[in-house]
């Protein structure tokens, strides 16, 4: 802070002090619920906030190495950087075990005491662009209590740390103004790598912002006195060295070579000009609903910046085009606070997905982002921090105008982020911090423990929660329940046996095939067999919620273990979990060699041969050629086709020529009584099937027609705007009594295929 005279420095403390009472009140009276007992509660207790804490807290108490995380994704486990189980934070405790048993309380903490130092952070890059402590303490207030990262109390905690940003940005003000600048970029650059370690995208932000601030400060100020070797060496601490060190740690450890590298829902994650200026909250979203029904951003890209800033750029850009018209072009009115602006708008264009369109073929980083929304924080913390200082320079500097006037002026405008702001705090204080802390053993629910109680006895290697779920590899998703989820990380916390799901980011393809598998079918081949003992036990976890078809019959499979209101288990021998009816496939293939085929390619067999008539293939278009977007008919069914008493398989092979294309339904679908168009009966996306392979699936869906007199449709539709190519082949329907065998080739080699299973060589 500014301590150029002993008056302003005794104003600056007495002002910083004022503006913590503030925060600390808004912390007292929205979330005392949590502050009275930080260690007793979770922030989020569900979905994406209970999978943090619950990375967070295995990583501290169970993983013996800094690196590897073994909480999910047995018997792989995953690269610590994946998780969003805040690294460094992990490490800390690691290293200092004698707080782990308030780590959760810890955590809550750095969380809400961040709007603190987020609000302090504020404040000093304020004072650095020579605000009054009272203005400068104003606008702090305001804009902390706005801040959008707040909303990422209720899931992604990583991404929570309000404080960050702005910090980083107090930092690089200080290098600029420092005489010593080198410890004040040394400390920005442990700053961004403690923000790669707690979430990359936290690092990167600042890093593109710190960048952008260099890239805009050479293209205005590209004289000599810019362009010097200091200029440049700070560009490289603050910017560059932490993303060298922190890529340089990954890829030492880091022993995959197949994660995903290309999102495929980007587009609906970039921010858009209504996630800046669309109020989502009251009470301005009250007031505008009741003139004009605008559709609100989605969630990911909530970046509102606030009434008072629309206002103030509105007022900035008329003072500014008045300056230069008034200059005749004789020189630049880019001032430092205009280049910051500048910096955050380029920020704002990668939130917006322009520099992936028009670099991502060059730089290939620039496209692993799903969620691009994220950056515009950057945006706003520059925006509203831009507007605030001219707001100060326009009414309270202003020789035009009298200070009585000026400043309830200037309260009003910047408070005004303060009362957009409360309702946030509203929301978080009625939303986050109820939740019990599950992973605090004196807080568990009877019936949980006796879960606990039988998975530790059963000698579990790993548990395998059903519904099966696994995010993270966006090419590969299955989704559960917030049920399942609420039940599989507590129970695999407290018995130390991990989850055999996938639950980190930008997991290893190869690995997802392989754990996606776990509900194929008998005759499809499961390599993960191979890194796991053969005399392994695992614990099936069963939520009660609805199962597919290929989850039914692996819990089927299971021997009961114990069941209770909460949730049911059974265990599964590794011999029968991998077990492989292959063999006995290709001898009963064998048996039938010189028999003809009967329909098609195909030949079927049915214990009862009417069942025959109620196959169908897609035989006179063997290859269907197709794109995402359109509506691919795969087979048409007149009326009394199907036969209620019966269930059916849908079954295909599908060939993804663009990677991205498994983002993709299969609908069974069929009319409404009456000629009233159509509806849906079934349908499920073909990235959650279990026989997945590199460059497409072995696509199966298994149904029960409840209409057989009506007519029915089973097609292929993705997102309205990819173009992504795709191919199918060998459509086939058949009652699951029927077995339908065939010839051909898979990797060049002569193959029988048991109702679309490769089950191995011919002959």
């Amino acid at each position: 802070m500014d301590r150029r005279d002993g008056g302003r420095a005794k104003l600056v403390r007495i002002w910083v002090l004022v503006l913590t009472l503030g925060m600390a009140a808004v912390l007292v009276f929205f979330y005392s619920h949590v502050l009275r007992a930080p260690n007793r509660v979770l922030l989020a207790g569900w979905g994406d906030g209970l999978n943090s804490y619950f990375a967070y807290v295995w990583h501290v108490e169970r993983d013996a190495s800094l690196l590897h995380y073994s909480g999910a994704g047995f018997p792989y486990g995953e690269l610590v950087f994946y998780t969003p189980g805040h690294p460094l934070l992990s490490w800390t405790l690691q290293l200092l075990p004698f707080l782990a048993p308030i780590k959760v309380g810890l955590l809550n903490l750095s969380l809400l005491l961040g709007l603190i130092l987020c609000a302090w952070s504020v404040y000093g890059i304020f004072l650095r662009f020579d605000v009054a402590p009272w203005a400068a303490a104003t606008g702090a207030f305001g804009i902390a209590v706005l801040q959008p990262q707040l909303f990422r109390l209720g899931g992604h905690l990583s991404l929570a740390h309000s404080w960050m940003i702005p910090l980083g940005w107090y930092l690089l003000l200080r290098t600029r103004a420092s005489a010593r600048w080198i410890p004040w970029a040394l400390a920005t650059m442990l700053l961004v790598l403690g923000c790669f370690l707690t979430h990359p995208y936290m690092g990167l932000m600042i890093v593109f912002f710190c960048g952008g601030y260099y890239t805009v400060l050479l293209l205005f100020r590209g004289r000599p006195a810019a362009r010097t070797w200091r200029t440049y060496g700070e560009l490289t601490l603050v910017a560059v060295m932490p993303v060298i060190v922190f890529v340089l740690l990954v890829r030492a450890s880091d022993i995959e070579t197949d994660r995903p590298v290309t999102p495929i829902q980007s587009p609906e994650y970039v921010t858009r000009l209504e996630s800046l200026i669309v109020p989502t909250h009251p009470p301005l979203r009250a007031l505008l609903d009741v003139f004009v029904k605008i559709r609100g951003p989605q969630w990911e890209t909530w970046c509102y910046i606030g009434l008072s800033s629309l206002l103030m750029l509105a007022v900035a850009a008329g003072v500014e085009i008045k300056r230069w018209a008034s200059s005749a072009g004789t020189g630049s009115h880019w001032d430092d606070l205009n280049l910051y602006l500048g910096s955050g708008f380029l920020v704002l264009l990668f939130a917006m997905g322009p520099w992936q369109r028009w670099l991502g073929g060059y730089v290939p980083m620039l496209l692993q982002f799903r969620a691009t929304g994220r950056f515009a924080w950057i945006f706003f913390f520059a925006c509203t921090v831009f507007c605030t200082v001219r707001a100060y320079q326009y009414l309270v500097i202003s020789a035009s105008i009298r200070r009585a006037t000026a400043i309830p002026i200037f309260l009003m405008v910047v408070g005004f982020y303060a009362v957009e702001g409360w309702s946030y705090h509203v929301w978080a204080s009625a939303s986050v911090g109820h939740a019990p802390n599950v992973f605090n053993a004196s807080q568990l629910d009877g019936e949980l423990v006796q879960l606990v109680r039988a998975t530790e006895e059963s000698g579990a290697a790993a548990i395998i929660p059903l519904p099966y779920v696994h995010v993270g590899s966006e090419l590969y998703v299955m989704e559960t329940t917030p049920k399942l989820l609420s039940v599989a990380f507590p129970l695999a916390y407290h018995s130390a046996v991990p989850l055999m799901a996938g639950l980190a980011n930008r997991t290893s393809l190869r690995r997802t095939r392989e754990l996606m598998a776990l509900l194929a079918p008998t005759a499809f081949p499961k390599s993960l067999a191979d890194y796991v003992p053969r005399d392994a036990v695992f614990v099936l976890l069963w939520s009660g919620d609805p199962l597919t078809a290929d989850e039914q019959q692996l819990w089927d499979r299971g021997s009961p273990l114990l069941a209770n209101r909460v949730a049911t288990l059974r265990t599964i021998a590794a011999s029968e979990l991998f077990r492989s009816d292959r063999k006995q496939l290709r001898r009963e293939f064998a048996a039938l060699e010189g028999t003809p085929p009967n329909r098609g390619d195909w030949l079927l067999r049915a214990a009862d041969a009417a069942d025959l008539a109620r196959v169908h293939t897609a035989a006179d278009r063997d290859t269907i050629a197709s794109t995402a977007r359109e509506y691919t008919t795969l087979l048409e069914l007149e009326p009394g086709a199907l036969d209620s008493k019966r269930t059916y398989e849908i079954s295909f092979i599908f060939h993804s020529i663009d990677r991205t294309a498994v983002n993709i339904d299969v609908i069974v679908e069929h009319e409404r009584p009456g000629g009233g168009g159509s509806m849906w009966a079934e349908h499920r996306t073909l990235r959650s099937m279990p026989m997945q392979l590199e460059n497409g699936m072995i696509a199966r869906l298994v149904f029960r027609p409840t209409h057989p007199e009506r007519a029915y449709k089973i097609f292929l539709k993705g997102l309205n705007d990819s173009e992504a190519r795709f191919a199918v082949d060998h459509v086939l329907l058949r009652p699951l009594d029927v077995n339908a065998w065939r010839t051909g080739t898979w990797d060049g080699t002569a193959t029988v295929f048991w109702n679309n299973i490769p089950v191995g060589k011919a002959g």
